[in-house]
């Protein structure tokens, strides 16, 4: 993750907090734990404010939250009552760990180069059989946008990269509107990890 990104969360954590917390739905969320069984460990990759790992925990998930935003790591700890991990995706060392994964506007801060490197470490740190929620603003652009650094995708360009890992695969895909109301698309994709 590009340090323009970690410094605009820093600086901003409050305020994004504010945005994004209190947003009334839950969709991505719901269509992902209906593949896990309660008490399932997911790692919430880019917690931000924490809103999806407050989800989790409250319907019977465990929850590893990270975040690479030490100001995000700090306001969200304190806000789910448990530790938030501050490192970047590129970093994580986990190994046969999660049953899921869930990486909500996470992923997309990483450069298209990196994405296969960090779609393999994330396959490495779930066990097998497990699931990984991934989502990225529907485009082509990739550079600074809003004072953070953008990968956007089509479909068919982050298909072809998960077909580059062979122990992914892609169970379920779709293209939601901008819960925001900031008029862009979002491609939502969930994988299974097979041996």
């Amino acid at each position: 993750m590009e340090d323009v990104t970690i410094n605009y969360y820093n600086k901003n954590a409050k305020e994004y907090i504010d945005l994004t917390r209190d947003t009334a739905k839950e969709t991505r969320e719901l269509k992902f734990i209906k593949y896990l069984k309660k008490a399932s460990y997911i790692l919430d990759l880019g917690c931000g404010s924490g809103k999806a790992s407050k989800f989790f925990m409250n319907n019977g998930y465990r929850v590893c939250a990270l975040d690479a935003s030490i100001e995000l790591a700090k306001l969200t700890s304190e806000y789910l009552g448990q530790q938030v991990i501050c490192k970047r995706m590129e970093e994580i060392d986990f190994n046969n760990e999660f049953d899921g994964i869930y990486a909500s506007a996470s992923l997309l801060h990483i450069p298209k180069n990196k994405q296969k490197e960090v779609l393999t470490k994330l396959t490495k740190a779930l066990k097998e059989n497990g699931y990984m929620y991934v989502n990225y603003k529907y485009g082509n652009f990739e550079g600074i946008r809003d004072g953070r650094y953008y990968s956007d995708f089509t479909m068919e360009e982050i298909e072809k990269i998960i077909e580059q890992i062979r122990q992914l695969k892609i169970i379920e895909k779709f293209i939601i509107e901008d819960e925001l109301g900031r008029g862009n698309k979002w491609i939502n994709l969930i994988m299974k990890k097979h041996l």
